[in-house]
């Protein structure tokens, strides 16, 4: 039997599996996570964990399976969702019952329109910057910094607490 590079009727081509992680902005349309970047030793080359994982699923054994779906409906690009190698395991897990064809096309659409209104959009920072000296002292409870968001600690930045009690220099958390 010859081995063919050519998908089953069932799997997606290349231009499908290409064109959903592209849709998504090579990011999870699940945990938002991205799918694609630069290999840190070949310059030459990327690396992606982005998977191209179907609603239905191909096979008759699969989670969400329909079996009045076609082999072309089951390959076609509105079959298929563009996440991580976690997530795709993670929608198949328990058959497929927390995640129904209806959840993870609303997930899809979702993330695809998100992923429009970002065309040519800076991406935000998300994180604060703290810097300098930041001090605190006295009696009882005392804290030097705290933080309850994400923050970026710059280098030379200085935290001091004193005093008698209960006395924290950074307090990260509620």
């Amino acid at each position: 039997m010859k081995s063919s590079n050519r998908p089953s009727e069932h799997e997606f081509s290349s231009h499908v599996k290409k064109e959903v992680a592209q849709r998504a902005g090579f990011v999870c349309s699940r945990c938002k996570a991205r799918t694609v970047g630069a290999s840190a030793v070949d310059t030459e080359h990327s690396l992606s964990v982005g998977v191209a994982a179907h609603i239905h699923a191909a096979s008759q054994l699969g989670p969400r399976y329909n079996p009045l779906l076609r082999a072309e409906e089951t390959a076609d690009i509105s079959n298929a969702i563009h996440l991580c190698a976690s997530c795709s395991v993670l929608i198949d897990k328990n058959g497929g019952q927390d995640f129904s064809p209806e959840n993870l096309r609303k997930i899809k659409t979702d993330h695809e329109s998100e992923m429009f209104l970002e065309i040519g959009r800076q991406p935000e920072n998300k994180f604060i910057d703290v810097a300098g000296t930041h001090e605190a002292s006295g009696i009882g409870n005392v804290t030097g910094l705290e933080i309850n968001q994400s923050v970026r600690i710059l280098p030379g930045t200085v935290v001091r607490a004193s005093g008698i009690g209960h006395i924290i220099g950074t307090k990260i958390g509620g």
